[in-house]
């Protein structure tokens, strides 16, 4: 008998959902039940020290028990970089520009 596992999936915004399922279940099963219960879809999931976690496998594999966390990485940013100033974009919907720096050289978006 398998013993549930409660794990929490971040969003970087600070939203945030509690799951449970089955240490047997696999990644891809925990990001279609938070995209579902987030109402968000998102790229990927992310252990809490950054590693991608990989679809295919399980949540034991991986190393979730109960009270896990893992944050939902919902679209991939761009940087670019002048020598004193700096962007970051994103695509999509709701795509953004955000900059800072000199504005001589790129720091000021009006």
């Amino acid at each position: 008998m398998d013993v549930e596992v409660e794990v929490v999936v971040c969003l970087c915004s600070g939203r945030s959902c509690r799951l449970n399922s089955s240490p047997n279940a696999t990644v891809l099963s925990l990001k279609l039940a938070a995209q579902e219960e987030l109402l968000q879809g998102f790229l990927c999931l992310t252990s809490t020290d950054g590693q991608v976690l990989e679809l295919d496998r399980t949540l034991h594999d991986v190393g979730l028990g109960f009270g896990g966390m893992v944050t939902a990485i919902v679209q991939q940013v761009h940087l670019a970089a002048t020598s004193s100033a700096f962007a970051a974009f994103w695509s999509g919907e709701g795509g953004r520009v955000v900059v800072w720096g000199d504005p001589c050289n790129g720091g000021d978006l009006s």
